[in-house]
């Protein structure tokens, strides 16, 4: 799609889908059983990789594809999902696969106790339960990993080794926790959470270092109804910039710099807009595709703008 708001090209798969060079990769519906690379004219399949992903297709410096899956575990006598984060070459071979439940201790370290970590009580009904168990057979998600960036070249990277580049920036949903790994030791070297500012960070998507230094996230604010994008020096915890002019997406919601503007993604909205460094809007799109009994199980959405989890900018 342009910033005229046309159309340029649509594809067969898109959850998730990113463009790459001739291709794009993309899963195939929410929470699907596959995900693969596919030629960007003609959407002729180069292969097909049959195993549930969710939230992230990455690309790396280094050429190879990085995607988030789970596993799940009996946690507290509950059947838990727990985030791993794989790696793969463009020939689908897979070269390495952290895990969180594995590093589970150190994590923990990092923050207070979060629901799951609390014993069962018998026959009370857990609001964090789903109905159905997912695609990896769990019935509850313990940290909801929901972005990754592999720091790029930043200006506090050159003085401080936390945020040198090739090292992981995670975003977790749950706990609003935000943790930075150490791309050779793979061990956290940084994190914050939900209370880690005054105005508080709630259930976060999409942070990333940008070249100045500064955390830039859209903050959802589950808990207060509001959201707003804020950009944030992770030394000082002072928040540089921040914009929240009546706009809202309890899920998903992405962010993206782009020569000083913000392009901003209110997912559950369907609604893509830009604001410049004044805060005045300077563009907007809102989805014309809607939802109906063909795309939706869930009649209360239906007429209203089909979600847009992520708009990005291509070069």
């Amino acid at each position: 799609m342009n910033f005229n708001g046309n159309i340029l090209r649509k594809h067969k798969f898109t959850n998730l889908g990113i463009y790459y060079k001739k291709y794009y990769l993309a899963q195939d519906i929410y929470e699907g059983s596959w995900w693969g690379i596919f030629d960007k004219k003609t959407d002729k399949k180069i292969w097909i990789k049959n195993e549930p992903i969710h939230h992230e297709i990455l690309i790396s410096p280094q050429e190879t594809i990085i995607v988030f899956s789970k596993e799940t575990k009996v946690y507290k006598k509950r059947e838990v999902d727990f985030d791993t984060i794989k790696e793969y070459n463009f020939e689908g071979k897979l070269l390495q696969k952290y895990s969180m439940y594995e590093n589970l201790p150190m994590f923990q370290k990092f923050h207070k106790k979060l629901e799951l970590d609390f014993p069962k009580i018998p026959f009370l009904l857990e609001k964090s339960r789903r109905n159905l168990k997912s695609p990896w057979s769990g019935f509850y998600d313990y940290y909801r990993l929901n972005s990754m960036q592999i720091l790029p070249k930043n200006n506090l990277g050159k003085k401080n080794k936390k945020f040198q580049e090739g090292n992981w920036l995670l975003s977790c949903r749950h706990g609003s926790l935000i943790f930075i790994i150490d791309k050779d030791t793979k061990k956290v070297i940084y994190s914050l959470n939900q209370f880690s500012i005054k105005s508080q960070i709630q259930g976060q998507h999409g942070v990333q270092l940008l070249e100045n230094g500064n955390l830039l996230m859209f903050d959802n604010g589950r808990y207060r109804g509001e959201s707003r994008i804020i950009e944030l020096n992770p030394i000082t915890l002072e928040i540089e910039f921040e914009y929240k002019q009546n706009f809202f997406s309890e899920s998903q919601g992405y962010v993206e710099k782009i020569n000083g503007n913000y392009m901003i993604s209110e997912s559950e909205k369907g609604r893509i807009f830009m604001i410049n460094s004044k805060k005045e809007l300077v563009w907007e799109y809102v989805n014309e595709e809607l939802f109906d009994e063909k795309n939706s199980n869930y009649l209360e959405n239906y007429g209203s703008p089909m979600w847009i989890y992520r708009a990005r900018y291509i070069k």
